[in-house]
């Protein structure tokens, strides 16, 4: 996951052709997967929405940590993971015969290649 920390106080951060613009800096949003931001920093809306919008979650912290708030996006890539992970679930038995026996397939192939007869 790439994370970008913004903590400079004081500042605005706006939006500029798909990147997060930080006075003379930039960071392009299409390297981000979660944007962590200081609470004394200024974001419109209309930019949050456009980086949520591009499955960006963004954390905001206060000075100590002691308090956060969390905007997701609502077209976020979890719903298809935990769809797979049930998927998954259902067919464990079958995923666990296959790593066996690809377990049992590479170690007896190791031990041919340093002369040791298994069978």
């Amino acid at each position: 996951m790439n994370i970008a920390v913004i903590d400079k106080k004081d500042i605005v951060l706006k939006l500029d052709n798909g990147s997060i613009k930080v006075e003379e800096q930039t960071v392009p949003l299409k390297f981000v997967d979660m944007l962590i931001l200081n609470h004394r920093q200024t974001i419109q809306t209309r930019d949050l929405l456009k980086i949520t919008n591009e499955n960006i979650s963004i954390l905001v912290i206060n000075h100590n940590n002691t308090n956060f708030a969390l905007t997701a996006s609502a077209n976020s890539k979890n719903g298809d993971t935990k769809l797979a992970q049930y998927s998954a679930l259902k067919q464990r038995v079958e995923i666990a015969k296959k790593i066996i026996k690809e377990k049992i397939t590479s170690h007896k192939e190791q031990l041919l290649e340093n002369g040791i007869n298994v069978e």
